[in-house]
């Protein structure tokens, strides 16, 4: 990486100003681009479901027991 360094013009006299000062810079990519990913396609999520769920052997059983118990 090279420094540059810039005098400031108003340090030419007494009655200079500063100016705007212009440098150009090479600037250079060490990376690769990204591959051009243009991939559209929908998704129909109640067909995903249907086909995960007929695929799967597993069952998930919620239940409540309310008991009844007397006293005699």
């Amino acid at each position: 990486m090279n420094k540059h360094k810039i005098r400031l013009s108003k340090t030419n006299s007494i009655n200079s100003i500063n100016n705007k000062e212009i440098i150009g810079v090479n600037l250079k990519r060490t990376s690769k681009l990204f591959p051009d990913l243009n991939v559209v396609e929908e998704v129909d999520a109640y067909e995903v479901f249907q086909s995960e769920k007929a695929d799967c052997n597993n069952y998930r059983l919620i239940l409540t027991i309310n008991p009844f118990c007397s006293m005699i």
